[in-house]
């Protein structure tokens, strides 16, 4: 018995690392957060995560989901010689991320119409950050 036991605790031990931060990569083009094929890995950013909006060229990806949870984001291609904008985009919608949100020069971080940004973690801006009617928590330094 004591076997079984130890052998199920070893499981859920693994599961849990097994889902222990993974950086999801936004693969191009328009789309809603929600869209798990918008992602590679195919599924979703989570509380451990990092979500990255890299790819070089013009899109947004536009969060559809209330409080939306990921380690970190980051957004805008950060080559040299790139024209493109790539925005992250969020309307009335919560959005925590607990270590850094980072904004390259090709990037744009958009918070419309009572939206929250929260968290506890940095904020990195090179590009831009544009709110409207919404709200920072302070314990996001920049």
């Amino acid at each position: 018995m004591k076997a079984l036991t130890c052998l199920i605790v070893a499981c859920f031990a693994f599961a849990s690392l097994a889902h222990a931060q993974t950086t999801y990569r936004w693969i191009g083009g328009d789309g809603n957060w929600s869209n798990q094929n918008k992602w590679n890995p195919v599924g979703l950013p989570g509380a451990l995560d990092t979500a990255e909006i890299l790819v070089d060229a013009n899109y947004r990806v536009t969060v559809d989901l209330n409080n939306v949870t990921v380690a970190s984001v980051r957004v805008g291609y950060s080559g040299s010689g790139s024209t493109f904008t790539q925005e992250l985009y969020m309307e009335g919608k919560t959005f925590s991320v607990n270590d850094t949100v980072k904004i390259n020069i090709q990037g744009k971080l958009m918070l419309w119409n009572s939206s929250v940004l929260s968290g506890t973690g940095t904020i990195v801006n090179q590009g831009s950050f544009l709110i409207k009617q919404s709200i920072v928590h302070n314990n996001l330094v920049n």
